[in-house]
């Protein structure tokens, strides 16, 4: 004696409460069904596109901090590579000028004592 099979089966006809496969069949066919129900059940599991900054991490971290980096130093960038003004260098000469004729240009501790050769020789 064998144990009976309780299980339902649905033989050539599909789901029982939708249409039947040959129903869903005859739908693929048509040439205005749409392509994304094209498998007999009707869907399709969703295929989500990466965003650019998960795809490369790196990256977008470094165009990042490369750009506040790059705004935050802008003005001490731009003095560093812009040739300066006839007046800005005016003004340096005048200054270095003066500091040579004060004695803090060799020195920054006041004047160097002048050796004389003087007393080399004498001796």
């Amino acid at each position: 004696m064998s144990i009976p099979d309780y299980r339902r089966k649905f033989r050539g006809q599909g789901d029982p409460v939708g249409p039947s496969l040959e129903e869903l069949k005859r739908r693929q066919d048509k040439g205005n069904f749409d392509r994304r129900f094209n498998s007999p059940y009707g869907f399709k599991e969703q295929t989500y596109k990466r965003k650019i900054y998960q795809k490369y991490p790196k990256t977008i971290a470094a165009i990042i901090s490369f750009t506040y980096v790059g705004l935050f130093y802008k003005n001490l960038i731009y003095d560093i590579v812009r040739e300066p003004y006839p007046e800005e260098l005016f003004a340096a000469e005048r200054q270095k000028q003066r500091m040579i004729e004060s004695g803090l240009w060799d020195s920054p501790f006041g004047r160097k004592p002048v050796q004389k050769e003087n007393t080399a020789k004498s001796e």
